[in-house]
């Protein structure tokens, strides 16, 4: 069974949307990756694309950046529990769906 990560469409997550999106891309490290992930959140979605379609780009942005950032942390680490963890994450992060 997968796990689910429910986005109500209210204000509310359009108020906290700008801080999630900030707190991901400063997970990276130098200036050029801040640009790349900044501009898969920028980029517009095509108005064309029907609820699942835009489901689906959301949920493939998310986990391409989350996997990325997942992989830069066990490249950069030496300490073997971190691995461990960032390893689990990287199980669970198959796990994820995003209902918009």
């Amino acid at each position: 069974m997968l796990s689910s990560i429910s986005v109500i469409s209210s204000p509310n997550i359009l108020d906290i949307l700008p801080l999630l999106i900030s707190s991901i891309i400063n997970t990276y490290a130098t200036d050029e990756e801040h640009n790349e992930v900044a501009a898969l959140f920028s980029a517009d979605l095509n108005d064309d694309l029907n609820k699942n379609e835009r489901e689906k780009a959301l949920n493939d942005t998310v986990i391409k950046v989350k996997s990325n950032s997942l992989e830069h942390a066990l490249n950069n680490t030496s300490d073997g529990h971190q691995m461990q963890e960032l390893l689990m994450q990287q199980m669970k992060l198959k796990n994820i769906y995003i209902h918009i």
